[in-house]
Order: C-alpha cells, then structure tokens, then sequence
C-alpha cells in the first residue's frame, strides 16, 4: 500500500514537473500529465475524507513532505471555499438589507406614508438585530462601493438614526395640525368676544347671556401651545389675559343689566327673570296682575327700609337646598313679601330665608285692587292678602310686626303653607302664624320660639263660629310664648 501511495505522489510530482518543462509541446504528454494529477488529487481527497487515526496510520513514517505539504494546501483550500459561501450567503443578506433600508428612504412627507416607513423600519432594525455575520470586513470590501456600506454597527447606527428622524417628522406634522386647530378656536373666540363687545342692543341680558355663554365655553377649553398662539394670532395676548378681559367685560355688563333691571322692577309687567346675583332695592317690587317675577337659585336681596314686594301678579322664587333664595334687609328692617288678590294665587316661595322684616300698614292700589291702609305693621315676613300662594321648605325668622302676625299674617287666604321652619318672630297677636278667616293647608311645619305678648305666641286663629280650621296636621308647634295659650289660639267671633 505504501508503495502505491508513493507511486500516486511521485506520479503526480512526475506530471507537474513535465507539464512545466514541456509547455507548447504537443497535446498527448499534457493530456495523461492532467490525468494523473487528477488522479493524485482524488486520492488525496480520499485520504482526506478518511478517519484521522487511519489517515495516521497510512501516513506515519512513510510518506514523504511532500505529501504533508500537499495535503495542507488541500485544507486550505477547502477551508478557503467554505469561508467563500458563507460571504456569499452573507453578502445576499445584507445586501436585502441594505435594499430594504433604500426603500424607507425617499417617503411623502405626510403622516400616513410617514408611519407606514416607520413601520416597515422598526421591522427591519427588529430582524437585523438578530441577524450574525461573521465576515464583515470581506462585505465591507464587497459592498462599500456599490451600497456605501461601512460597517454592521454604522448599518445599524444609520437605521435607528432613520426611525427617530421618522418619528420627529411625524410628531412635527401632527404639532402643526394642533397648532393650526387651536390657532382656529382662538380666532373663533376673538371674534366673538368682539362681537359682544360691539353689540349695542337695547336689552343688556342679551349680551350678558352671550357673554356668560362665551365664558363657559372658552373654559372647557384646552391650549397647550400657548406661546405659538399669542406670536401667530394678532390681539391675542395669553389665555389668562384673555379669561381676564372677558371677566372684567362680563362684570361691566352685569352692572348695567342690574342697574336697568332693578330700575325696571318698580312695574313689572311682562315675564321678568332675575339672574342669581346680589341685589340692593331701596323700595318695594310691584308685580302687577299680568306680570310674572321669576327669581333663581342663590339669588340675594338686601332691601332697605322702605324696600319689599308686592305681588298683584305672580312670584316665583324656587330655590334649592344648596342654593337658597334670600330676602332680608340692608339695614335693620325691611317691610315684609306682601302677595294680593286672586291674581297672585299661582305665586310660591320655595327654599327661601325671610328675615328681619317689619310688616307694613298699607297696601296700595293696582288695576284690580282698591288700596287699603291698616292701623299699624301687619305681617312682619310676610302678607297673605286674599290670596292663596304656596309656601314650603322656608325659613321665616326673626321678623316682627307692631299688631299681627310676626312671621306671616293670612286674611281669607286658602295657601299651602308646607315643610317650613317659623322661628324667633314677634308681634302682639299670632308670634308665628296669624290667620284670619282663612283655611290653609298647614302642614309639617315647625313652628318654635316665637313670642306673642298678648296672645298666640306659635299661631293665632281668628274665624267665624263654626267654621274653625285644624292646623293639628304634622305641625310641631312648641316652645313659643304668649298670653295664655302660648302656642295656638283659637279667636272664634
């Protein structure tokens, strides 16, 4: 074996040496030279692929270098073709790569095409970065030129430096859009607050209502690009200047609505409403037969002495248990809520506080009412003159009167009189309550604490034999004081 294994080698030594010396003779000696080397390779190839240990054997002590030298150059070689597939199979990759970063390159500058690159980004730099290449200088080499590839890291690098310039644009896109839509709402809102300002109707609830609506919407707004806006829009100096403005215009308006509305009060003729707010009168509110006041929650009056309301029409006051309706006085006293006649029956009072009133000793004429003066302060908080409003859920306190009825005086009245606190009032006949020929329905009030010198401190009841009323219903009527029946007396004549 050894022997043919030499012969093998010196052949193919034998055939490389006459393929050199006999270069440009004829093609036979060239043609069995190229045969036998083929054949030596082949061999050698075997003894290749063969097991180490025999591969050994068969060599050990009997080969001469030659051989080993042979056969080192023949792993080399084979080493140098594996190492050239796998730059190739590298080269493919990231020449996909590279193809695929060009594609995200060029977008439309607008927010659709803009996140559809993203995307198609993040995906790429995703799967890169599992990617492993083992050669990348050789594809630095191979790729520099045509694909101006630097380097796997400076690939990457260049590729996340794409992805945030993507989300910058997107983000700068869409800060203009905002820009542009808050930029609109404010011009929207300069040009309303012009329009009230410049609006002269003859009505000033008219614009106090456009304002106050200007105002609640303005408020619900949000800007979070301030600064862009008071250097794009003309006239706009801040939202806390602008809040500002429209305050001090609103408080501007309200003072000539209060001021035409409390000088309009003296007849009101028509549907009249008055607006939450503070009111200081100084004489009384007539509502004639025809006229409708209507007073909403949290609304304030201080009157002063010679101030009240009388109602030949109708009073609507409804308040709420949060926010009462009050009407008391600026000084010490004011008259009293005097309603009268027929015309005033669909009045109520609902949650309202009256206090400190002082009654009053005439009640003057009106187109379906003859005057008629009294002798001295009748009703302290109130008057119930032939008419028949409802009152519930009141509190009617420290009121008083020379004569009757320190917190309320009823003639020929059939009222509603319901749920309410009657406290700390004062007369001479009927502390709390004074009825006179009247029938209401009284009912689930407390009735405390008031005093009556000479009789009825907590209800006083003047009636026509046989006609007595029951104000028994639910009522809790303690602790007042009087002449004799201190909490109810029954006047029958």
């Amino acid at each position: 074996m050894k022997s043919k294994i030499i012969a093998c080698l010196a052949a193919g030594i034998l055939a490389l040496t006459s393929c050199e010396v006999n270069k440009g003779k004829t093609e036979k000696p060239a043609v069995k030279e190229r045969t036998s080397v083929q054949k030596t390779e082949s061999k050698l190839e075997d003894l290749l692929k063969a097991d180490p240990n025999q591969r050994k054997n068969k060599t050990e002590d009997n080969l001469s270098p030659k051989f080993d030298e042979y056969e080192d150059n023949i792993d080399k070689r084979i080493s140098s073709l594996r190492k050239q597939k796998i730059v190739i199979q590298e080269e493919r990759r990231l020449t996909t790569y590279l193809q695929l970063y060009n594609s995200v390159m060029n977008v439309e500058n607008n927010v659709s095409d803009l996140q559809v690159a993203l995307n198609r980004t993040n995906k790429i730099i995703a799967d890169f970065e599992k990617e492993k290449f083992n050669y990348e200088e050789d594809l630095v080499n191979k790729l520099s030129s045509s694909h101006n590839f630097r380097g796997l890291n400076r690939f990457l690098q260049d590729l996340k430096n794409h992805q945030n310039g993507l989300r910058n644009k997107i983000e700068a896109i869409k800060t203009e859009e905002r820009i542009s839509n808050e930029e609109e709402r404010i011009r929207d809102y300069l040009k309303r607050y012009s329009s009230v300002v410049s609006d002269k109707s003859p009505n000033p609830k008219i614009v106090l209502d456009k304002t106050n609506k200007l105002i609640s919407d303005f408020e619900k707004e949000r800007f979070q690009h301030e600064s862009e806006l008071v250097r794009r829009v003309n006239g706009f100096q801040g939202i806390r200047k602008f809040r500002a403005d429209l305050s001090s215009y609103k408080s501007e308006i309200e003072r000539t609505f209060t001021k035409r509305l409390i000088a309009s009060l003296d007849k009101v003729r028509s549907h009249v409403v008055i607006p939450s707010s503070t009111y200081n009168i100084n004489f009384d509110i007539i509502i004639h037969p025809s006229g409708v006041l209507e007073i909403q929650p949290g609304t304030r009056f201080n009157f002063g002495s010679n101030g009240g309301i009388i109602a030949y029409g109708t009073l609507r006051a409804i308040g709420t248990k949060k926010d009462k309706i009050y009407f008391t006085a600026s000084d010490s006293r004011f008259r009293n809520i005097c309603f009268v006649g027929n015309s005033s029956n669909n009045s109520i009072l609902k949650y309202c506080s009256i206090t400190r009133g002082s009654g009053r000793k005439e009640i003057p004429s009106s187109s379906n009412f003859k005057g008629i003066k009294f002798l001295s302060e009748l009703g302290g908080g109130m008057m119930i003159y032939y008419s028949s409003p409802s009152i519930i859920n009141c509190t009617i306190e420290n009121n008083s009167s020379y004569y009757v009825g320190g917190g309320i005086f009823m003639d020929h009245s059939n009222s509603v009189i319901q749920s309410n606190i009657i406290r700390f009032n004062n007369t001479s006949y009927g502390g709390g309550i004074r009825m006179d020929d009247s029938n209401p329905v009284l009912k689930n009030n407390i009735i405390t604490n008031n005093h009556a010198k000479s009789g009825g401190g907590g209800v006083y009841i003047l009636y026509k034999s046989g006609s007595r009323p029951s104000v028994e219903e639910g009522n809790k009527i303690l602790n007042n004081e009087g002449f004799l029946q201190p909490n109810v007396k029954y006047h029958p004549y």
